[in-house]
């Protein structure tokens, strides 16, 4: 399934996104490296979270040189708000024809040799690209190089040629009132999926 997020009417800035910025397009860029306020997987959810390792909460976001404190295996505290942040876009190269899921509009989205530029992953095999000028949320139809071998050319529909890499940093909160942030790479707690 596609879905098409927003419009900005920036071609230009599919081109900074696969190789230098062209003048005036810094802002566009920086606005589309990082989603604010998001908890990114199905069934994600801020709120009472307890750790399972010990976890370094940081004085600011996305800086490791100041620990505040560490919160222990087994004490609670607050998933407040979180960030994702791209670090690197990626990058995937159509090569069959990719048309939306049975059911919905049979029209062909993708063709062979369009570019698609992922930006953040938005959960249940679902992510976020940059195509023509507009954010869509798309189902997941390419594959890892590493994947291909021995597979029938036939099925594969795209390929990932650039990897994207995301940062998420979660504002957290403990019982006694101290506020920092941590960086969910190696943050392991309960309480974080709502499904279970």
């Amino acid at each position: 399934m596609i879905r098409v997020i927003c419009r900005t009417g920036c071609l230009a800035t599919l081109l900074a996104f696969i190789g230098q910025p062209a003048a005036g397009q810094h802002e566009a860029l920086d606005a589309l490296r990082i989603r604010r306020d998001v908890c990114p997987f199905e069934c994600c959810t801020y709120g009472p979270w307890v750790a399972r390792n010990a976890i370094p909460v940081y004085a600011a976001e996305r800086d490791t040189t100041e620990v505040l404190l560490v919160i222990a295996p087994g004490e609670r505290f607050e998933g407040v708000t979180g960030h994702v942040y791209i670090d690197r876009f990626g990058i995937v190269d159509v090569r069959r024809p990719v048309a939306q899921i049975p059911g919905y509009d049979q029209t062909t989205v993708f063709q062979p040799g369009d570019t698609l530029v992922l930006l953040d992953y938005v959960g249940e095999g679902f992510q976020n690209v940059w195509y023509r000028d507009s954010i869509m949320e798309v189902e997941a139809f390419w594959w890892s190089p590493d994947d291909t071998t021995g597979v029938d050319p036939a099925v594969i529909q795209g390929v990932l040629r650039v990897p994207p890499i995301e940062a998420w940093w979660v504002k957290v909160r403990t019982p006694d009132g101290q506020v920092g942030w941590i960086d969910m790479s190696t943050a392991r707690m309960d309480g974080i999926d709502a499904c279970g």
